[in-house]
């Protein structure tokens, strides 16, 4: 009988042992692991379109500058060379850019040796000299005139030559809304020529009724050789018109 309980007994204690075991040193629950991410969609930024847009527009620009200056280059008037012997009428209607030595206040209001223009340079009493120093600039002769000139019809002339002989240089004509049109290249002697440029060529291109700046360009020392120089006179408006608005 003693041995029966103590069967049960032991049963028991078995059984508590286990129920305690249960309840203390059980295998915890295994915490959930984490996911692994997804990766996410990233989406391309194209950051170059704002780029395209300016190299196309860039572009754009560049090419019509460029079509500018080939129609610039193109838009030539000629220079004609009156032989010494021709019969020149000077005085009717004609109005001259000098008096007396200085540049005609009366119808000039500034007159500036700019770019490569040396000391040489100046409006002296018997001709203007436009002198180039060493350098690939040219000299340059501005002259801005007081109010608009009407050269409808209108012929500028003025007598040049240069120092050595094969300088070159041109004329440039400027109206009121900044159009701009060049002669052709002359090249000098070293003996004097009378030169004459008709604005009617010119009207298709500019405002020939109001010219508000003349220019006389030296080409550049290199081509001319150093300190090239040349002379002018007898600058000159000859017009139907009077020569004035």
């Amino acid at each position: 009988m003693s041995n029966q309980i103590n069967a049960l007994k032991q049963a028991d204690l078995n059984h508590f042992q286990e129920d305690l075991a249960k309840t203390y040193f059980s295998t915890p629950h295994a915490k959930p692991q984490p996911q692994p991410k997804q990766p996410q969609e990233t989406r391309a930024v194209n950051i170059s379109r704002p780029w395209r847009f300016f190299w196309i527009a860039f572009s754009l620009l560049l090419i019509g500058f460029t079509a500018v200056l080939f129609v610039l280059d193109k838009v030539e008037i000629d220079v004609r060379i009156i032989p010494a012997l021709l019969s020149y009428n000077a005085q009717a209607n004609t109005v001259f850019f000098d008096k007396k030595g200085e540049p005609n206040r009366d119808i000039i209001r500034e007159t500036v040796f700019y770019e490569n223009a040396s000391a040489e340079s100046s409006w002296g009493k018997k001709f203007v000299t436009l002198a180039n120093d060493i350098g690939s600039k040219k000299a340059m002769l501005g002259i801005e005139f007081a109010n608009p000139l009407n050269t409808k019809e209108g012929t500028f002339c003025f007598s040049a030559k240069g120092d050595r002989g094969g300088e070159e240089m041109r004329i440039i004509l400027k109206d009121a809304a900044n159009n701009f049109c060049y002669s052709k290249t002359n090249v000098l002697q070293d003996t004097w020529q009378l030169f004459a440029i008709d604005t009617a060529q010119a009207k298709d291109f500019i405002d020939t009724e109001k010219i508000t700046y003349m220019n006389l360009e030296l080409n550049p020392a290199e081509k001319n050789g150093p300190r090239s120089k040349i002379y002018l006179k007898g600058l000159s408006l000859k017009n139907k018109q009077g020569g004035l608005t």
